[in-house]
């Protein structure tokens, strides 16, 4: 057994969501919708109306999944990296 350091910050919460392909999806995570010919975007808690977001480079929210008993499958959601780990996939669009 071995411990790996982490940073704080870079964790996320699980939001009880996996995406398209059964991966999990966290705060943080960058996702892909299949909306305005693929939008990016960024998962993050919405805690004035209680539920998962996902916020776009000039700061547009879409997405508004309510939670509910996970797990549950997001149809047309991909998760493509994190924020803390690759945020370059951003700076692409």
């Amino acid at each position: 057994m071995y411990c790996i350091e982490v940073i704080p910050e870079t964790v996320g919460m699980f939001t009880g969501f996996y995406d398209e392909t059964g991966k999990a999806i966290y705060e943080g995570d960058i996702v892909q919708l299949d909306i305005d010919d693929g939008l990016l975007g960024v998962v993050f808690w919405n805690k004035n109306i209680g539920c998962w977001d996902v916020r776009d480079n000039e700061g547009m929210t879409y997405w508004d999944v309510y939670t509910g008993l996970p797990p549950l499958k997001v149809n047309n959601v991909w998760v493509i990296g994190s924020i803390h780990d690759n945020p370059e996939i951003l700076e692409r669009r």
